[in-house]
């Protein structure tokens, strides 16, 4: 994943420096009209995938969120009086994993945001 997002910020940093070349050079009125909106296309494409990458893992983050839930269902059993009290660790850790997972889902949600925001901000939108 580290290659990955590395590769995504050398994109998104190759476009915006061919953007600041491009449009810094001078070209007729329609040159640049064009350029501007190809590098416009190519910024919202790639913003696109990468938000959509997220928001899989997301979506992936619920679903493991849902698998875990039947099992918590089992605290409905534990007393005071359990004899075996490693049930309680095992409780605990099922909550460990769905706090995991939810703070998985939100970063992903969070990330997806930010690359959108940052490519219409690019745009001027």
């Amino acid at each position: 994943m580290a290659t990955l997002l590395s590769d995504q910020l050398t994109a998104r940093s190759m476009i915006s420096e061919v953007r600041t070349a491009l449009l810094g050079a001078g070209l007729d009125c329609e040159c640049e009209k064009k350029a501007k909106q190809t590098l416009d296309r190519l910024s919202t494409l790639g913003a696109d995938a990468d938000a959509g990458k997220r928001l899989e893992k997301s979506r992936q983050q619920r679903e493991a969120i849902r698998r875990l839930l039947p099992f918590l269902s089992e605290l409905d059993g534990l007393t005071p009086q359990e004899p075996d009290l490693s049930a309680f660790e095992e409780a605990a850790v099922l909550f460990d994993e769905v706090a995991a997972a939810a703070h998985g889902g939100a970063a992903a949600l969070r990330d997806a945001r930010e690359l959108l925001q940052t490519a219409r901000h690019e745009m001027g939108l």
